[in-house]
């Protein structure tokens, strides 16, 4: 296995996933393949899960003769990855060895390491597939203020979505904090015709969320009732263009457009209602959200 990664932008976004993934997780698979790198994980408490999935073309050099599977120690790899400095590229080899071959090098300089892998008993969940009833793309660092500012007066994150705007909330010692943003003020909103969304979440979890704003200037949120909230940083070299608002006339169960015509697309398969009670141990193929880093959080249950 020989893997480069080189582009200026790419090696910040592989520094940035390691500098902030060690507040959510300790350790980590990697299954590297033939179509790239995947890995997924969850936090302690079990109420989030992380998905990486890197196809090998985002990679500047991409060179396997066979999958190759192994745990590695996230604090270990930002320990490593800290050592960069500017101009730097990253090579990574393995073989059959206990060990992860890391360089770091601007081709002047170079710094070699040797990473220990260590043994995880690890299962790759099943995410079933869903159709979300609300659509939500905003600037990250907006969606990033906002947490910052929420999380100073409460332990939950409300979110209520209605036609026209999102409302967020919190409540604590010092009274509620609230935020409305109406949707002019958003890159995109879609939500399902008369609905109405009404979730609550771990503040301090999504906030761990937002410290990966650097991936991308836009992030995407995806919201179903009683569902887990998908939040997605993608990290492909795509700069989506904000459209001019148009009102097309409403249809009943559709989700209204309104910042951009939504592309037609084939029919959504049913989601399944649980994740598959024998997950696999084997990274999923054809992953719908190619080269992204992809969290999921559990709504909490209202006592």
């Amino acid at each position: 296995m020989d893997i480069e990664i080189s582009n200026p932008k790419k090696v910040i976004q592989f520094a940035v996933i390691f500098s902030n993934l060690k507040h959510i997780l300790s350790e980590i698979t990697f299954y590297f393949t033939k179509d790239g790198l995947y890995f997924q994980g969850m936090d302690s408490i079990h109420i989030s899960l992380v998905e990486l999935t890197l196809s090998n073309d985002w990679f500047d050099k991409f060179k396997i003769d066979k999958p190759h599977t192994f745990g590695l120690s996230i604090a270990c790899m930002d320990t490593i990855i800290s050592c960069l400095d500017k101009d730097f590229k990253i090579i990574m080899k393995h073989k059959e060895e206990d060990y992860l071959s890391i360089t770091l090098t601007d081709d002047k300089i170079i710094k070699n390491y040797q990473m220990i892998l260590i043994d995880i008993e690890n299962n790759i969940l099943d995410i079933p597939k869903a159709e979300y009833s609300a659509d939500i793309i905003m600037k990250s660092s907006v969606y990033r203020d906002y947490i910052n500012e929420l999380i100073m007066f409460g332990e939950d994150l409300n979110v209520e979505c209605g036609q026209e705007n999102i409302k967020l909330y919190t409540r604590g010692d010092y009274g509620k904090s609230e935020i409305i943003i109406k949707e002019e003020y958003l890159e995109e909103y879609l939500i399902e015709e008369g609905l109405t969304i009404n979730q609550h979440y771990n503040l301090k979890m999504i906030k761990c969320f937002t410290n990966f704003t650097k991936l991308n200037k836009i992030v995407k949120v995806h919201l179903k009732n009683d569902n887990p909230m998908k939040i997605i940083y993608e990290l492909s070299e795509v700069k989506p263009e904000k459209k001019p608002k148009k009102k097309p006339e409403k249809k009943p169960k559709k989700k209204s457009e309104k910042k951009s015509e939504k592309k037609s697309q084939d029919p959504p398969e049913e989601p399944s209602e649980e994740p598959s009670e024998e997950p696999s141990e084997e990274p999923p193929e054809n992953h719908p959200d190619k080269n992204s880093l992809i969290f999921y959080i559990a709504p909490k249950i209202n006592d």
